[in-house]
């Protein structure tokens, strides 16, 4: 697996060389957070916000870094980011099952557990209101919205082990 991370990580960066794009700076950045390297993850993220600031997933996995290297209040900043960015998309679209439960992992690592355990399919984007069948009408997305509430319930037990996530 190392192998074939350094194959990737070597592409993406050979990749970037030649047109630099968000997504590939955002996997050189997973690539480095999945080693525990904190500030060359944080750096990567950076670099992919630089070219694409409205990805609310990138400012997530900012904020896991930089919680990593202990800058709480950077790492704070970052997950508020991404509510707001996420928030934005729901008012456009709210039955994303993917960016409401982005949004709920955020506010769950913010600590705050309430909001983050709030039903996270609503109307008009607020992901605070009650769940509508719409929202439910695939499978995936029943998966997608399980999953995280999952997270968010296992968060709301150890707030200092659950950044890695």
């Amino acid at each position: 697996a190392a192998g074939e991370l350094d194959r990737a990580l070597a592409a993406y960066q050979r990749a970037n060389e030649i047109a630099p794009r968000a997504t590939a700076y955002s996997n050189i950045g997973v690539i480095h957070h999945t080693r525990a390297q904190y500030e060359r993850a944080a750096s990567a993220y950076r670099d992919a916000i630089a070219l694409q600031p409205r990805e609310a997933t990138t400012h997530r996995n900012l904020a896991d870094a930089l919680w990593m290297l202990g800058e709480r209040r950077q790492a704070a900043a970052e997950y508020s980011t991404a509510i707001g960015l996420a928030t934005s998309e729901l008012s456009v679209n709210p039955h994303q099952p993917r960016v409401l439960a982005l949004v709920a992992l955020c506010e769950a690592k913010l600590g705050r557990i309430a909001v983050a355990r709030s039903p996270m399919c609503g109307s008009g984007g607020d992901y605070r209101t009650p769940v509508s069948p719409r929202c439910m009408s695939f499978d995936y997305n029943l998966k997608i919205r399980n999953f995280y509430r999952t997270i968010v319930l296992v968060l709301s037990r150890d707030v200092n082990q659950w950044h890695s996530l």
